[in-house]
């Protein structure tokens, strides 16, 4: 009966997540995309010292045809730009252009509400301390998302060109995020956020439970 019970329970908790999870895409996906803008600038203009950050934007042009909504960008070379041991001389009038999916800030975020969610559970109390801690722990991991898969499409155009051979970080840690990467790294999210709400939840409870040497002594 035990068993049934938790089955039951998991049941449950897979069914809401799902709907949660369709339920924010459909609903705060356009605005949460808007609302990071402001972060995506400026995460990508401390990465990228070698260009400058012209246009971001969120588009749904024609040109993009397949994609609902992309967060596009342009950039201008700026002076000077060494790829791997070769010095590359920018053309000061030259620019490009790279684009990603919106769709790809919040796929790690859903990732990690069903993570937290379908996470064993000790106490109710913990699921909407674990969504917050969901919510806490996204922005930190978009920072490491996004704005270094933009910028290695930018720099893949020079490794390309110039040094097709070239062993770049980068672009390793982009094709890791692109591959699927963010949907592990948004698992991992949940878990952590899962852990640390049963960590808050149980001290919590230790400290209601502890008894009160005051009115003992009173007693």
């Amino acid at each position: 009966m035990n068993a049934e019970w938790r089955l039951r329970d998991l049941s449950l908790r897979v069914l809401a997540a799902s709907l949660l999870c369709v339920l924010a895409a459909w609903l705060i996906g356009e605005h949460l995309a808007q609302s990071y803008l402001p972060l995506l600038r400026w995460t990508y203009t401390a990465l990228d010292r070698d260009h400058q950050l012209t246009e971001l934007v969120i588009s749904g042009q024609a040109a993009f045809r397949g994609a609902d909504h992309v967060f596009k960008m342009t950039v201008v070379p700026d002076g000077l730009i060494l790829v791997g041991t070769r010095v590359v001389h920018s053309n000061p009038q030259g620019w490009a252009s790279a684009s990603v999916l919106i769709a790809y800030l919040w796929q790690p975020m859903l990732a990690a509400i069903l993570a937290a969610s379908l996470w064993p559970v000790a106490s109710y109390r913990e699921l909407p301390l674990r969504l917050l801690l969901v919510a806490v722990l996204c922005v930190p991991l978009s920072m490491i998302d996004l704005p270094f898969v933009l910028w290695s499409l930018v720099w893949q155009n020079y490794v390309q060109a110039f040094a097709p051979d070239l062993f770049s970080p980068l672009l390793i840690w982009a094709d890791f995020l692109q591959q699927g990467g963010r949907y592990l790294l948004g698992g991992v999210v949940g878990v952590l956020a899962a852990y640390g709400a049963e960590r808050v939840v149980s001290v919590r409870s230790r400290a209601d439970l502890q008894p009160d040497r005051r009115t003992i002594a009173k007693g």
